[in-house]
C-alpha cells in the first residue's frame, strides 16, 4: 500500500544509521522511575508499545548523569548497577526495527537540593526563577568533572545496547545554562561571547563521541528561541547548532523553551507546528539533518512540513502518547483512525497532578499497557451507555471494538457532555477534535448513538441491557444565594448553551476553570466583566500552563479578577459581597454568569438501578471530576464487561 505521505515514511541517513522512516519519537519525562532512577516494568511497555506502533527513532529519556541533575522520578544512567534494566528497555525497542537512542541529562539549577539531596550547580550564582535556589558557581574542576558524567552516561548507554545517544541543551537545563546569558554572567572562557557559552556543550559534546565511537549516531536537542528576557533566540541558535555539527553532532533537534516549559510543551492556545520557522533558520546553516517539534499532530502536517523544507525529521512527543500506532496509520492511509493530540497538556503535562506519571486524556492506555490490554470478552453482552460525554463515549468505545452490542443515549442534541461546552470557549476548540475521535470510532464498531434521547426506566427495561454504564455527568451547582434566581443570573451553561441574553456588564461568580473560561469568553465579546473568587487564587482546576495563557489574554481585555471575595446577594443592577471581611458592592451590573462548580447528576440512577441487573457509574456521576478521570473510568469499565478469555499476552 503507498502511503498518502510518501516524504514522512521515507528512510533518513542519521549519521551512520539509516532510519526507516523520518518519525522521532522526542525524549520525555514518563515521571515512572522510582529515585534510583532504575527502569520499571511499566515504563518498559510504555517504550516498547510506542516502538511498535512503526515509530523509527526513539530517543529515551530524560536519563540523568549524575544524582546532582534529577528532577525526580526520572530514569537514570549514572550508576553501572542500572545498566541490565537499560539493556532490557534497549531491547524492547530494537526488536521492533526502532533506532534505540536514550537522553543524557542533568538538570543543573533547575532542580532543588531537597530532591537531589546534592548541592546545587550551574554556571553562576543566578538562580533559576520557578526554583529560586542559588546554586554554586562550577569551577573548572567541577566543569571537568560534569562532562566526564556525560562520558560515563554514553559508556553505560553503549554497555546496554543502546544505538544512539541524546545529549540534552536544551530547556534551560545545565549545558543551556551554559549558553544562555540569562543563567551566565561569567567572565572567564565559559561566559561571554557565544564561544565561550558554547565551550561546555561543545566539551560534552565531542567527548561523548570519544566514548561511543563514529558507528553511534550522536544527536543534541537544543532551544531555538527560549521565549525570555536575555535568553537564546534564532540570532544565536543557528551559529550554536553548526558548532554543534563541528563537534560531531549528526542531527539537532530543535525544541524551544525554559521552565516552567509553557512554550516547551505548547498546550492548544498554541498553532499546530509552531516551533518550525526555528528549525528552518537552524538547517539553513547547518549540513546535518534537524528536528523539528511542537504540536506536528497529524501526518498532514507532518508531510508539509518536511516538503517546504523546513525540517528533515519530524520528532513526535505527545501525539505518540496520543496514540503510538500514528506511524503505522500514516504509512497505511489511516489517518482518519488517528487519535489526534489536542494539546490539553492535562494528563501528560500537568504538575498540579496528584502523580506526573504519564497519562493522556484521550488515550487511557498511555502509561498503563500492563493493565489496559483489548482483550477479547468471555461473552457477548448488550450494554446501554447513559450518557454521552466523554466517559461514556470511551465506554462504548471499548466495549463495541471488544465486540458488545452498545448503545449510547445522550438527551442533549450534542454529544460530548460539559467537555463540549468547553469547546466554545476561546482557544478550547480542539477538546472538539477529541470528541469527534470517540464518535467517529464508536459508529465506525457499530454502536447505536442516540441523540435528544433521556432515558427513563422505561426505556431501560425495553432495550433489556445486560450492563447499563451510568455516564450521566454532573449539574451545574447552585449556591444558596438571595436572588439567585433573578431574571438576570444565568448559569454558566445555559450561556455556553446560547440560550442567554447577556448585557454589556457582567458579574461572573467562580473563578475556577468555567469561571475563567466563561469570563475570558464574555470578554472577547466585548463584555465588561467582574470575575469574583471565593479562594484567594483562580483558575484552580486548570492545568498551569492554561491559566498562564488565559492570564496573559486577561491583560488585555475588559476583565477585573476579584479574589478572596463571598457573595452575599445578588439585587436588580447589583451584587453584594464581602471581600476580607470589608462588605463590598459591584454596582452596575446588567448580568451574572453562575460558574460555582457542579454536582453529580443522580437524578435518574436509582430507578435505573430497579430496573436494571448491572449499573456501573463512571465519571462526574460519581463525583465532578475531569474529562482525565472520566475517560479512565469509561476505558477500565468497557473492558471489564463480559470479562475476559485468557490473555495470549
Amino acid at each position: 500500500m503507498t502511503s498518502p505521505f510518501p516524504t514522512l515514511v521515507s528512510p533518513i541517513q542519521v549519521g551512520p544509521r539509516e532510519v526507516k522512516n523520518r518519525m522521532l519519537m522526542t525524549a520525555m519525562s514518563g515521571h515512572m522511575a522510582p529515585a534510583d532512577g532504575s527502569v520499571t516494568d511499566r515504563e518498559l511497555a510504555f517504550y516498547e508499545r510506542r516502538a511498535a506502533g512503526g515509530v523509527g527513532y526513539i530517543v529515551v529519556g530524560a536519563a540523568f548523569v549524575h544524582p546532582s541533575g534529577t528532577f525526580g522520578n526520572q530514569l537514570g544512567i549514572h550508576d553501572d548497577q542500572l545498566i541490565p534494566g537499560l539493556s532490557r528497555l534497549a531491547s524492547a525497542i530494537r526488536k521492533h526495527g526502532a533506532v534505540a537512542s536514550i537522553q543524557l541529562h542533568h538538570a543543573g539549577r533547575q532542580t532543588n537540593t531537597s530532591v537531589t539531596g546534592h548541592p546545587l550547580i550551574g554556571p553562576s550564582s543566578v538562580p533559576c526563577p520557578i526554583k529560586l535556589q542559588v546554586p554554586r558557581p562550577m569551577t573548572h574542576e567541577d566543569i571537568a568533572i560534569a562532562v566526564e558524567w556525560y562520558a560515563d552516561g554514553a559508556r553505560r548507554a553503549m554497555e546496554a545496547g543502546f544505538d544512539g545517544i541524546e545529549v540534552h541543551g536544551a530547556h534551560g537545563y545545565l549545558p543551556a545554562q551554559f549558553l544562555s546569558p540569562r543563567a551566565n554572567d561569567r567572565d572567564d572562557e565559559y561566559g561571554g561571547s557565544l564561544e565561550n557559552r558554547g565551550r561546555f556543550i561543545v566539551r560534552v559534546v565531542r567527548r561523548v563521541r570519544e566514548v561511543v565511537g563514529a558507528d553511534i549516531p550522536l544527536t543534541v536537542k537544543i532551544s531555538g528561541d527560549e521565549f525570555t528576557d536575555n535568553g537564546l533566540t534564532t540570532a544565536e541558535t543557528p551559529l550554536i547548532a553548526a558548532m554543534l555539527e563541528g563537534a560531531g553532532a549528526d542531527l539537532v533537534a530543535v525544541s524551544a523553551g525554559v521552565a516552567p516549559y509553557y512554550y516547551t510543551v505548547p498546550n492548544m492556545s498554541l498553532p499546530r507546528g509552531c516551533f518550525t520557522g526555528m528549525a528552518r533558520a537552524v538547517k539553513a546553516a547547518c549540513n546535518i539533518p534537524i528536528s523539528t517539534v511542537g504540536r506536528i499532530s497529524t501526518p498532514e502536517l507532518a508531510e508539509e512540513i518536511l516538503v517546504r523544507g523546513d525540517a528533515d525529521v519530524i520528532s513526535l512527543g505527545r501525539p505518540l502518547i496520543s496514540d503510538p500506532d500514528f506511524p503505522l496509520k500514516a504509512m497505511r492511509g489511516e489517518q482518519d483512525d488517528i487519535c489526534i493530540c489536542i494539546g490539553c497538556n492535562k494528563g501528560c503535562h500537568d504538575p498540579s497532578r496528584d502523580t506526573r506519571a504519564t497519562a493522556c486524556l484521550l488515550n487511557a492506555e498511555a502509561g498503563f499497557e500492563l493493565e489496559l490490554r483489548m482483550d477479547p470478552p468471555a461473552r457477548l453482552q448488550r450494554v446501554l451507555v447513559v450518557g454521552g460525554g466523554p466517559g461514556g463515549l470511551e465506554a462504548a468505545r471499548v466495549a463495541a471494538q471488544r465486540g458488545h452490542d452498545v448503545i449510547v443515549c445522550e438527551r442533549e442534541p450534542y454529544w460530548g457532555g460539559r467537555l463540549y461546552l468547553g469547546t466554545l470557549a476561546p482557544d478550547k476548540q480542539e477538546y472538539a477534535v477529541g470528541i469527534d475521535y470517540f464518535v467517529d470510532q464508536c459508529r465506525k464498531h457499530g454502536v447505536d448513538m442516540r441523540l435528544n434521547t433521556a432515558v427513563a426506566p422505561e426505556l431501560v427495561v425495553e432495550l433489556a441491557p445486560d450492563v447499563v454504564v451510568f455516564a450521566a455527568g454532573a449539574e451545574p451547582l447552585k449556591p444558596p444565594i438571595p436572588g439567585l434566581d433573578g431574571p438576570h443570573v444565568v448559569l454558566a451553561d445555559t450561556f455556553l448553551q446560547g440560550r442567554a441574553q447577556i448585557g454589556k456588564s457582567v458579574v461572573v461568580l467562580g473563578g475556577g476553570a468555567v469561571g475563567a473560561e466563561v469570563a475570558h469568553m464574555l470578554a472577547e465579546q466585548e463584555h465588561t466583566v467582574t470575575m469574583l473568587e471565593m479562594l484567594p487564587g483562580w483558575g484552580h482546576g486548570m492545568p498551569p500552563d492554561a491559566k498562564w495563557h488565559i492570564e496573559r489574554e486577561f491583560a488585555n481585555l475588559p476583565v477585573e479578577v476579584v479574589l478572596s471575595t463571598k457573595v452575599l446577594a445578588i439585587h436588580n443592577g447589583s451584587v453584594e459581597a464581602e471581600r476580607d471581611g470589608t462588605p463590598v458592592t459591584f454596582r452596575g451590573v446588567d448580568t451574572v454568569v453562575v460558574a460555582a462548580g457542579a454536582k453529580a447528576d443522580t437524578r435518574l440512577l436509582e430507578g435505573i438501578r430497579a430496573v436494571a441487573s448491572r449499573v456501573e457509574v463512571i465519571g462526574d456521576a460519581i463525583a465532578p471530576r475531569s474529562a482525565l478521570e472520566a475517560i479512565a473510568e469509561g476505558s477500565r469499565v468497557g473492558r471489564a464487561i463480559g470479562g475476559c478469555l485468557p490473555s495470549v499476552h
